[in-house]
Protein backbone atom coordinates (compact mmCIF):
# COMPACT_ATOMS: atom_id res chain seq x y z
CA UNK A 1 0.00 0.00 0.00
CA UNK A 2 1.46 3.37 -1.01
CA UNK A 3 0.76 6.48 1.02
CA UNK A 4 2.10 9.99 0.69
CA UNK A 5 4.14 11.17 3.66
CA UNK A 6 1.25 13.49 4.52
CA UNK A 7 -1.18 10.55 4.56
CA UNK A 8 1.33 8.51 6.59
CA UNK A 9 1.47 11.25 9.24
CA UNK A 10 -2.34 11.19 9.57
CA UNK A 11 -2.29 7.39 9.67
CA UNK A 12 0.33 7.45 12.44
CA UNK A 13 -1.91 9.63 14.61
CA UNK A 14 -4.88 7.35 13.90
CA UNK A 15 -2.81 4.24 14.63
CA UNK A 16 -1.69 5.70 17.95
CA UNK A 17 -5.32 6.34 18.89
CA UNK A 18 -6.34 2.88 17.68
CA UNK A 19 -3.58 1.32 19.78
CA UNK A 20 -5.47 2.44 22.90
CA UNK A 21 -8.46 0.26 21.96
CA UNK A 22 -8.93 -3.30 23.14
CA UNK A 23 -8.69 -5.59 20.11
CA UNK A 24 -7.76 -9.23 19.51
CA UNK A 25 -4.07 -10.07 19.88
CA UNK A 26 -3.39 -10.67 16.15
CA UNK A 27 -4.94 -7.29 15.34
CA UNK A 28 -2.96 -5.63 18.12
CA UNK A 29 0.22 -7.08 16.58
CA UNK A 30 -0.75 -5.68 13.17
CA UNK A 31 -1.42 -2.28 14.72
CA UNK A 32 1.96 -2.41 16.46
CA UNK A 33 3.81 -3.31 13.24
CA UNK A 34 1.94 -0.67 11.27
CA UNK A 35 2.62 1.93 13.96
CA UNK A 36 6.34 1.14 13.92
CA UNK A 37 6.51 1.43 10.12
CA UNK A 38 4.62 4.73 10.18
CA UNK A 39 6.82 6.03 13.00
CA UNK A 40 9.98 5.19 11.04
CA UNK A 41 8.56 7.07 8.05
CA UNK A 42 7.69 10.08 10.23
CA UNK A 43 11.20 10.10 11.70
CA UNK A 44 12.75 10.04 8.22
CA UNK A 45 10.51 12.90 7.07
CA UNK A 46 11.37 14.94 10.16
CA UNK A 47 15.09 14.38 9.61
CA UNK A 48 14.79 15.51 5.98
CA UNK A 49 12.72 18.56 7.01
CA UNK A 50 15.32 19.49 9.62
CA UNK A 51 18.14 19.13 7.08
CA UNK A 52 16.22 21.34 4.65
CA UNK A 53 15.77 23.99 7.35
CA UNK A 54 19.54 23.86 7.92
CA UNK A 55 20.08 24.33 4.19
CA UNK A 56 17.53 27.09 3.54
CA UNK A 57 17.17 28.80 6.94
CA UNK A 58 18.98 31.92 8.08
CA UNK A 59 21.92 31.28 10.43
CA UNK A 60 23.68 33.45 12.97
CA UNK A 61 27.46 33.88 13.32
CA UNK A 62 27.64 30.51 15.17
CA UNK A 63 25.78 28.69 12.35
CA UNK A 64 22.65 28.26 14.49
CA UNK A 65 19.25 28.70 12.88
CA UNK A 66 17.72 32.05 13.64
CA UNK A 67 14.15 31.95 14.93
CA UNK A 68 11.44 34.26 16.08
CA UNK A 69 9.14 32.50 18.50
CA UNK A 70 8.73 29.03 17.03
CA UNK A 71 9.40 30.07 13.41
CA UNK A 72 12.65 29.71 11.53
CA UNK A 73 13.80 32.83 9.71
CA UNK A 74 14.91 32.71 6.08
CA UNK A 75 17.61 34.89 4.53
CA UNK A 76 15.37 35.83 1.59
CA UNK A 77 11.87 35.29 0.21
CA UNK A 78 13.45 33.02 -2.42
CA UNK A 79 14.98 30.78 0.27
CA UNK A 80 11.61 30.53 2.02
CA UNK A 81 9.89 29.62 -1.26
CA UNK A 82 12.57 27.02 -2.02
CA UNK A 83 12.06 25.46 1.42
CA UNK A 84 8.27 25.44 0.98
CA UNK A 85 8.60 23.79 -2.44
CA UNK A 86 10.94 21.17 -0.98
CA UNK A 87 8.57 20.49 1.91
CA UNK A 88 5.58 20.18 -0.44
CA UNK A 89 7.45 17.65 -2.57
CA UNK A 90 8.60 15.77 0.55
CA UNK A 91 5.05 15.48 1.90
CA UNK A 92 3.73 14.33 -1.49
CA UNK A 93 6.39 11.63 -1.82
CA UNK A 94 4.96 8.15 -1.42
CA UNK A 95 6.19 5.34 0.79
CA UNK A 96 5.22 1.69 0.66
CA UNK A 97 3.56 0.05 3.68
CA UNK A 98 3.09 -3.70 3.87
CA UNK A 99 0.37 -3.64 6.51
CA UNK A 100 -3.32 -2.93 6.42
CA UNK A 101 -6.22 -3.62 8.76
CA UNK A 102 -9.50 -5.18 7.69
CA UNK A 103 -12.64 -3.64 9.05
CA UNK A 104 -13.79 -7.02 10.37
CA UNK A 105 -10.58 -7.37 12.40
CA UNK A 106 -11.66 -4.47 14.58
CA UNK A 107 -14.65 -6.48 15.74
CA UNK A 108 -17.12 -4.61 17.86
CA UNK A 109 -14.61 -2.03 19.06
CA UNK A 110 -16.08 1.46 19.34
CA UNK A 111 -13.93 3.66 17.15
CA UNK A 112 -14.16 7.37 16.52
CA UNK A 113 -14.65 8.37 12.88
CA UNK A 114 -11.45 10.44 13.03
CA UNK A 115 -9.47 7.21 13.51
CA UNK A 116 -11.09 5.63 10.47
CA UNK A 117 -10.50 8.80 8.49
CA UNK A 118 -6.84 8.92 9.53
CA UNK A 119 -6.21 5.29 8.59
CA UNK A 120 -7.45 6.03 5.09
CA UNK A 121 -6.43 3.33 2.62
CA UNK A 122 -4.73 1.30 5.37
CA UNK A 123 -8.20 0.25 6.47
CA UNK A 124 -9.69 -2.29 4.07
CA UNK A 125 -13.28 -3.36 3.75
CA UNK A 126 -13.89 -7.09 3.74
CA UNK A 127 -14.66 -8.62 0.37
Amino acid sequence: MKLSNEQAAAALTATQMLAKRLVAVPVAMKIRKLGRALEACANDVEEMRTNALQQFGQKDENENLMTTGDRVLFPSPEAKLAFQAYLKELMETESEFDYSIKLSELGEAAIKPEILWGLGDLLEEDE
